[in-house]
């Protein structure tokens, strides 16, 4: 219909009849829905744009002047431009002017070819106040198609700022370079013009078969406008028909040629450049970060990030970060490194640069917080602390010790180090007056729990029990009621109210070990705790002695390194065997703490002694599948998420070598892969070629260290494709577990039914009432087993977060 107006309007003078009868009609039929308000607005609108487009206001009046044609236009631009400010819904303003958007559209046209060689005609100034209007009206009303960008190509055309200045060369550059005042125009248009450019950006980047498919469809849509004014030319009368038809040919060839034309880069980044400042402007943070990151300029934020802005562009960046794939999250991240960095706010940015895994930044980043004269022994303690907190202390031990001042350089000694971080906890322990030791009875509140009679508890599970629940309520405050008996000496004069001892064989372990938690990080104070049962002649006790030394200095550091001293000795084979030779189980378990003890202790901080003391053990042929795993362990704790080269080929070489003595269900197999996993925790893409030599292994033991590889690589990042890969494994082996039951209770039930029928063949012999018994017990008994399984089956459909049915349908669509 629009069209079909235009076409009329553009025609002789029967055709102004036609078009002002059908005009009359129109208000017959919309006089109902309108108010004389809206009206008498539109009928304001309807004499601009006859004014603006050159048509007389009637028959026998004169064509307007240019002045005239000129005033018309900066009044429908200022109707526009107060329209744009809403967001509530279509204004009234473009509501009416998107009925002549065509012959607004096709005015532009004719008046861009004639460049001012009539009298009347507009010029350069009040033609590009013409492409305001369109651009805007286009946003709504655009009848090429949203591929055809037509609002943006307006704009690109239109002014420069309120005053109709011209919009500067794309190709300049520089920052004085005048850029597009979009403040005028209001935030919906300048959003709607950044999904513009972000489609025509992306024309660019597709390849020959999409921007052709990209184009066609517009052409199609403009072909499809022209065609309705084709048949609002039929309507009309026949003079000049020739004439006509070959300006609506011409019309709907030029709508295909401007669709399928793509804009030019240089002037979409132009309009980068002028979007990005005013999305910052009016609060939209996300929107630029979103433009930027579409086409790929994010470098751009620099020329617009200050004080004020930078915690919301970056606090974006940081959580859209968890949902691109990589490299892309990389790039985001570096992004918001240098916007750290920039506004100098060094401790944001050394979090940025733990995330990355980056040494180097880190480093630089402690260093450049020099430049802060007045703040920077402050902010390196910050960082110091983060560091630390993040196991990242080491990587700033070289740099701290190169400090010139010795007060300075002992404070944040004691950071990295964390030997103070036990004070600091029963510091904030006591502010919080929570230091008084608890028991398990304060947590289980056995007299609150009602007695039904139940069994007995088994006494050696309950001290179990009660040891594990001690050391966790009990960790860090270095004192408790149970373990921790500093009064008596080590030997058979150790009280008999002592929970280690009140265990048995195992259990002296895990009690034992409880007093490293509860003499968390205090090293100080806990190793002469834990010293009189490392001479115990209970080699379970002293098993557990040996991993509680590693779980006390566990993320702490020190130049006497007491952890390697007192463990390393444990590590060797005693002499004295069995009469087999085989190793003694005590021994066994002695050796066994003592390497966990050491993965432990220096989990996250790769010394090359602790690493010399390992590999051996790991490559030993004669060593138990046990103690290789251990040892395996511990070499993945202690270079975690490093993807050492040395501790990377050890792991691959045992599993390729003693695969057969490693098969996927035994332990030491399975500890082997969850070392080489903790390699390369977080690092995404550098396990693909470790995950390809995997594939070469045994199926079971592949499939599971696979899983366990992967699984690290991409631990924390987020990454939506591989949760994805996991749930449908997941799925995929439900499916065939589920597919294994279903044919075992198929077979059940044919049995089942052959032997009812059997029954029921012989119970005919019988009396009535043996019968009627006999079917409804079989009966009954069929129903109950029928019902419970529908009840798994639903439990298992609609359990909460399963991803059943979706992966499902993913798996089938794939």
């Amino acid at each position: 219909m629009t069209t079909k107006e235009a076409t009329k309007k553009a025609g002789g003078k029967d055709g102004a009849k036609d078009a002002k009868g059908g005009k009359k009609g129109k208000k017959g039929e919309e006089a109902p829905t309108l108010s004389e308000e809206d009206l008498a607005i539109q009928q304001h609108l309807d004499s601009l744009v006859a004014t603006a487009i050159g048509e007389p206001k009637f028959e026998t009046a004169p064509l307007p002047t240019s002045s005239q044609r000129g005033e018309a236009i900066a009044a429908l631009r200022k109707e526009v431009r107060m329209a744009s400010a809403t967001v509530a819904a279509i204004p009234k303003a473009l509501k009416f002017l998107g009925r002549h958007y065509a012959r607004l559209k096709h005015s532009f046209r004719k008046e861009k070819k004639s460049a001012g060689g009539k009298e009347n005609d507009l010029d350069a100034k009040q033609l590009r106040m013409l492409a305001d209007v369109l651009s805007v009206v286009a946003m709504a009303y655009s009848d090429a198609g949203e591929d055809a960008c037509e609002s943006l190509k307006f704009r690109l055309q239109g002014s420069r700022d309120a005053e109709g200045s011209p919009i500067a060369d794309f190709a300049a550059s520089g920052t004085d370079r005048p850029l597009v005042d979009l403040d005028p125009w209001g935030q919906e248009y300048a959003r709607s013009l950044m999904g513009e450019v972000i489609k025509a950006w992306h024309a660019h980047e597709n390849d020959g078969s999409e921007d052709g498919s990209s184009g066609a469809k517009a052409k199609d849509a403009a072909a499809a406008a022209a065609a309705d004014g084709d048949n609002g030319a039929e309507a009309e009368e026949e003079e000049e028909p020739k004439k006509k038809t070959a300006e609506e040919m011409a019309a709907m060839e030029e709508d295909r040629k401007e669709a399928a034309e793509l804009v030019d880069k240089a002037a979409l980044e132009y309009l980068v450049d002028s979007i990005v400042p005013f999305q910052l402007k009016h609060s939209c943070e996300p929107d630029a970060v979103d433009l930027l990151l579409e086409v790929e300029k994010l470098g751009k934020l620099s020329k617009h990030i200050d004080e004020h802005n930078y915690a919301r562009v970056c606090l974006y960046l940081l959580s859209s970060c968890h949902f691109l794939p990589p490299p892309e999250d990389w790039v985001v991240l570096e992004c918001a490194f240098s916007l750290y960095t920039q506004v100098k706010q060094f401790p944001d940015a050394a979090i940025v640069a733990i995330k990355l895994n980056d040494i180097a930044k880190l480093q630089a980043t402690f260093n450049a917080c020099d430049a802060l004269k007045e703040d920077a022994f402050a902010l390196k303690c910050q960082i110091a602390y983060i560091a630390a907190g993040a196991n990242h202390g080491a990587d700033l031990t070289e740099i701290i010790e190169a400090m010139a001042d010795s007060d300075a350089k002992e404070t944040l000694e004691e950071i990295v180090s964390n030997s103070k971080l036990s004070e600091h906890f029963m510091n904030v322990a006591r502010d919080l007056d929570v230091v008084e030791a608890k028991t398990p009875e304060d947590v289980f509140k056995k007299h609150l729990v009602e007695s039904r009679g139940g069994g007995a508890i088994d006494t050696a599970r309950k001290h179990l029990a009660d040891a594990f629940v001690n050391g966790f309520v009990n960790a860090g405050f270095c004192k408790d009621k149970l373990v921790c008996d500093p009064e008596e000496d080590a030997g058979d004069q150790v009280s008999k109210s002592n929970l280690i001892y009140k265990n048995k064989d195992h259990g002296k372990i895990s009690a034992t070990a409880s007093l490293g938690l509860i003499s968390l990080w205090d090293v100080d104070g806990g190793l002469p705790m834990i010293d009189k049962y490392l001479y115990s002649k209970d080699m379970n006790v002293l098993a557990g002695a040996l991993l509680a030394v590693g779980v006390t200095c566990a993320g702490t550091q020190s130049d006497c390194d007491p952890a390697l001293a007192l463990l390393a000795e444990h590590l060797a084979v005693e002499d004295g065997g069995d009469a087999t030779g085989s190793t003694p189980q005590g021994t066994m378990a002695t050796r066994i703490s003592a390497i966990m003890g050491l993965g432990l202790a220096y989990a996250g901080n790769p010394r090359p002694a602790v690493t010399e003391l390992l590999v051996p053990i790991i490559t030993d042929d004669s060593q138990p599948s046990d103690i290789i795993g251990a040892a395996s362990l511990s070499l993945g704790l202690i270079h975690a998420g490093t993807a050492n080269d040395e501790a990377v080929q050890t792991l691959l070489q045992v599993l390729m070598m003693r695969g057969s003595e490693l098969p996927a269900h035994k332990l030491g197999s399975r500890l082997v892969c969850l070392g080489l996993g903790l390699l390369f925790v977080r690092k995404g893409d550098e396990a693909d070629a470790v995950l390809e030599v995997i594939k070469t292994f045994d199926k079971d033991l592949a499939q599971y260290c696979q899983v366990v590889v992967e699984t690290m690589a991409y631990a924390a990042t987020g990454n939506v494709l591989k949760v994805q890969q996991m749930l449908a494994m997941i799925v995929d082996l439900e499916t065939e577990g589920s597919g294994g039951a279903n044919a075992n209770n198929a077979d059940g039930k044919s049995s089942g039914g052959a032997d009812g029928a059997a029954e029921a063949k012989g119970g005919s012999g019988g009396g009535s009432g043996d019968k009627s018994s006999g079917s409804g017990s079989s009966s009954s008994k069929r129903a109950s087993e029928t019902e419970g399984a529908q009840v798994s089956s639903a439990s298992r459909t609609e359990a909460p977060g399963a991803p059943r049915r979706p992966m499902r349908r993913t798996r089938r669509g794939a």
